[in-house]
Formats: structure tokens, sequence, C-alpha cells
């Protein structure tokens, strides 16, 4: 498996090597882990009590998961698979990301109970099944817990995943939490990534076209707007205390088939490619800097710094001039846009009450509850999202024209001053400026997640590893917000959430005996109540999350000027040694031909 993919990243590791700098060989050393051993990534998520752990101890062959009548899993718990003969081994990943050594008791007991210094459990094993592609099962809290406690399987997991399960208990059916998972998933996972459905506790002789397995099955689909591959695991009852083991041999015979298939090995070879790629462009752009470094004359690399130092300012000044005022802005008009959408969903509610007519109390009040609240808040927070993404949008914009404008001098500068082959050279560095963004993106990305290798790591690649191409004459290539579109989905989210926890419109009215025209009124009263509480809410989620964002985004600038700082540098810092920097020319040239060339569409 990945062999091609080994014979190019052999020929570039032997480059990196070579270059010397140990940032390069680092992630050369990350990226051949990576390569040598590609991770699989399967979550469970499910409302609580919905037997996701259960399943997994099926799985297993035995109660290694704690579990209760009651609500069990308080932590993220991961199940890693290898091929290695090693016995259950039990750690605690810590929020500083080192792991702790666990007994199995100490294991079960923060399942339970987590520590607050604790970010998830790892439990390790050996598997003849999945150890070849190193699985890992991720069990979930329940959407709740999730929201407010573990956003990071919404950030770092979920969308590296290459399979979810979504487990559905069949005696609740689909709920209020499992409506705003799935939505909430829908819009964060990639197009790659396979949503398999698990209808759990089944009664006996249960078949496919049961009444409420065909209305979970519509409600997903409904959400995903595709129809997912679905599964009925059938209930066991509970004998001498005992947790039963569900077996659904069919499930996990599926997922292994799916993880081995042909299409995901072709996902993982194109992804790793990427990144081998990615290598070389790093490996390219320190030799073209240093050619260049050593080509030029003094006169040359003065005028060259002078010009990175004053686009570096720009840079300094865009956040300040620009980041910073659009988040300002932001903040300041999203509390009356909030407002006026609160105004227009209770406005829209109250017309439905005054409409109707004496007798239709209870369709009204189930009519509300279970589709006019969630229409109404939802077309009013989707153009608040719009806006806020119309916004971020223009700024990304007013970046990439100034950055533009400052290659675009430097680029003049280079002709009017420098020599011919000196010119060429010093375009090439900025030709390869996306090696500096990409040696501190990347490098983060594979310390941040393990370098684990699954159906995500495309996402990384096509994001990373975007070329920045010939910044001369040509608007230059942004680097998109990396959490916008998560953090656009989570206003959504919080929204929906909001209307499920803090508008409970009038169920107790169902049973008061008054008349027709106290009812409209109390009806009303409790909506205007209910809907004061989601504005409430969802305005201080929104607030955080643009804080959020504006942090992301300084940082992207951050990251930009890192990169010119680099070159900086290379530029200052010349070698001496000519024959040095001609074996290193060679070297790149041979490792070019070599590879040959990746398509970054």
């Amino acid at each position: 498996m990945l062999e091609n993919v080994k014979r190019k990243f052999d020929a570039v590791n032997k480059l990196a090597q070579k270059t010397g700098v140990q940032e390069i060989i680092d992630l050369s050393k990350f990226l051949k882990d990576r390569i040598s051993h590609p991770d699989s990534f399967v979550a469970m998520l499910g409302e609580t009590s919905s037997g996701k752990t259960t399943l997994l101890n099926g799985f297993l062959g035995g109660n290694y998961l704690y579990t209760s009548v009651q609500p069990s899993t308080g932590a993220i718990v991961e199940l890693e698979f290898t091929p290695e003969d090693v016995p259950y081994q039990y750690y605690a990943i810590l929020q500083n990301a080192t792991a702790a050594k666990l007994s199995k008791e100490d294991f079960i007991e923060y399942s339970k109970t987590p520590k607050e210094n604790i970010k998830r459990l790892w439990m390790k094993t050996q598997s003849a099944k999945y150890g070849d592609c190193k699985l890992r099962l991720f069990d979930t809290p329940g959407y709740g817990s999730v929201i407010e406690k573990h956003e990071e399987i919404l950030t770092e997991f979920l969308p590296e995943s290459n399979i979810i399960i979504y487990v559905v208990c069949h005696r609740v059916g689909i709920q209020q939490d499992d409506y705003n998972f799935i939505h909430y998933v829908s819009e964060i996972i990639t197009e790659d990534t396979e949503f398999v459905l698990v209808i759990n506790r089944v009664p006996e002789n249960t078949d496919k076209d049961n009444k409420r397995v065909n209305e979970i099955k519509r409600y997903v689909s409904d959400m995903l707007h595709y129809k997912p591959q679905t599964f009925l695991v059938p209930n066991i009852p509970c004998e001498n205390d005992e947790y039963p083991l569900p077996r659904c041999d069919d499930l996990w015979a599926y997922i292994k088939e799916s993880i081995f298939s042909e299409k995901h090995q072709k996902q993982l070879e194109k992804s790793f490619e990427g990144y081998v790629f990615g290598l070389f462009d790093r490996c390219e752009a320190y030799i073209t800097q240093k050619a260049a470094a050593q080509k030029m004359d003094q006169s040359e690399s003065d005028i060259l710094i002078k010009e990175l130092k004053n686009t570096i300012t720009q840079l300094e000044n865009a956040k300040d001039q620009l980041v910073e005022p659009t988040f300002e802005k932001l903040v300041d008009i999203i509390p009356s846009k909030l407002s006026r959408a609160k105004d227009n969903v209770i406005g829209a509610i109250h017309k439905k009450i005054d409409k109707s007519n004496k007798g239709e109390e209870q369709q009204i009040v189930v009519y509300i509850n279970t589709h006019m609240l969630q229409f109404e808040t939802k077309k009013q927070v989707d153009e608040i999202r719009f806006y806020i993404e119309a916004k971020l949008t223009e700024l990304n914009k007013q970046i990439e024209d100034m950055l533009n404008q400052c290659v675009q001098k430097i680029e003049h500068t280079i002709e009017l001053h420098f020599s011919v082959e000196t010119a060429n050279m010093a375009k090439g560095i900025f030709k390869k400026y996306a090696g500096n963004v990409l040696e501190q993106s990347l490098l983060g990305y594979f310390k941040q997640f393990a370098g684990r290798g699954g159906t995500g790591i495309a996402n990384g690649a096509k994001h990373l590893l975007k070329k920045v191409g010939d910044l001369f004459g040509r608007t230059f290539s942004r680097e998109t917000h990396n959490k916008l579109a998560s953090t656009l989905s989570k206003i959504g989210a919080t929204s929906a959430k909001a209307v499920g926890m803090a508008v409970a419109v009038g169920i107790e009215l169902l049973s008061m005996a008054v008349d027709f025209v106290t009812w409209q009124g109390s009806l009303k009263k409790k909506v205007t109540k209910g809907v004061e509480k989601w504005h409430d809410e969802v305005l201080t989620a929104i607030k955080d999350d643009l804080n959020d964002l504006k942090k992301e985004n300084l940082t992207l600038q951050d990251e930009r000027i890192s990169g010119f700082r680099k070159i900086i540098d290379s530029m200052s810092e010349r070698d001496n040694n000519d024959e040095r920097i001609d074996e290193l020319i060679t070297m790149l040239d041979a490792t070019r031909t070599e590879i040959g060339e990746y398509s970054y569409e």
C-alpha cells in the first residue's frame, strides 16, 4: 500500500536531510511515520443513552468500557487498534497534550467522572482485523456535553474522520438534540466522510419496513440530503445484571470493507502525495533562497530586504487597520441585528396565534414547538451568518489586494535594480513563498493531530498545499479562514440548541381549562419569554465565536509575516560554501525529475 508515495517520499527525504534545516528534517520525520502507519478514524456519535458504548463493548467482545443505566460517557474515549502484539493499555491525554498511563480501574473511573486536566481517554490494543489500518474509534458524549465541554470533537476529530457512526435508539427515535447534532455534523464534515446510521435496540422481529425505522431514516436523510447506509441492531435483554454485548457483525464488516476499499486507499495515496510534494516545495524554497542570496551582491540584497521589511510593516498594519476594525464592527452591529431577528420571530409566531381558531389550541402549540420556532429562528440566524461571511470575505479580499500590491512593488524594484540572473532568482523566492507558510502550518498540523492520516488529511493537503503560483501580475492566492465554516455552522447549531433548551412553549397550557382569548394571550407571553431566552443565549455565543475567529485571523496574519521574515533570514545568512549550494541545486533538479509533477486541484 502507498508504494508509489513511499518511493517519492524517499527521494524527497534525502533532499530534506541534505538541507540540514532542522525544521524541514522534523517535518520529514513526521511525514515518514504517517506514511508508514496511516490511521483510519471512526467517530461514534449519538444522543446520551443511545447505546454507543455498549456497541463498542460488543465490538471489543467484553465490557471493557464503562456502561450504566444512567448516561455513562463523560469523556471522549479513543480506542486504537494496532498490528503489534500488545496487551490492553490505558492512558489519559491531558490538556497539555502529554499522555499519562493509567490503570484499568482509573480508566473506568475517569470515564464516569473525567478530571478537568484530561482532554480524552485512550485505550490501545492489538487487532488482527483492523491493526493494519491503525483503526481509531472515538466514543463520544451526547450533544449537550460535546457543545459545552468537547468542542475539539467538532473542530478537530470529525473533519478528520473516515466514517461517522450515528446511533439512534429505536424506542426514543429522533429528538431535537439529534436534529441539532446531525445538522451540525453535516456542515463540518467533508464529502469524503461517510455517514453511517445505526438504529439501536430494535425490538425482536422488526424489519426494515417498520414505521419507527422508516421515520428515523427519513428524518436523517432529510437532514443529510442523501440516504446513509443504515444498520439495525436488535435489542438484547439484560440478564444477571450483566450488560449485553450486541454483535452487529454486519456493521463492523461494513466498516472494515470501507476502510480497506480502493476508494479510501486512493484518497490516502492522493493526500500523502500532496504532503510529499509540499515537503519538496519547502526544500525548494530553502535552496532557492540560499542560491539567490549567494548570487546577489550586497546592494541587491539590501534593496530586497528593505522591500520585504516594508511588506511586513504593511501586514502588521493590516492587523490594526483591517482585521481589528472589521471584527469590532461585527461585534457592535450583531446585537441590533439579532434584536431585529428576535422581533421578527416573535411577530411571525404571534401572527400565527392570532389567526388560530377555537378548538385548534393543541395543534397550534404542537406546530409552534415542532416546526415554527425552529424554522423562524433558523431563517433569521441564517441571514446573520450570511452577513458575517460576507464581511469576512470582504476583509480577506482587502488583505489579498494589499499583498498583491506589495508583491508587485517588490517585482518592480527587482527589475529596476537587479541583474537578469539575480532578478529571476529573486522572483523565484516569492514563487516559493508558500513553502514558508507550509512549513509552519503543516508542521503544526502534524504536531496537533499526532500526524494522523485519515480522510481529513485530504482537506489539510488541499488547504495547506494550495500553490501560490506566479504571484506577479495575478491575484494573490488566499489562505482560507480555517475556522470560518466551523464558526458559521456552530452559530446555527447554537441557535437550534437554544430553541430546544430555552423554549418550551405552552405545553402546560394544553391541560389548562381557560377561555380561548386568555389562552391566546398566555401563549403569546410564553413565546415572547422563550424567544428572548433564545436571543440572549445566541448573542453571547456569537460574540464568543467572533472573538475566536478574530484570533484565527490574527494568527493567519502572523503566519504570513513569519513567512516573509524567514526570507529575510535566508538573505541575511549567506552560505559561503559555493560547492554545497551547487550540490543542493543539482540534487533538487534530480529530485524534481524523479517525483514528477503533482496536480493541486
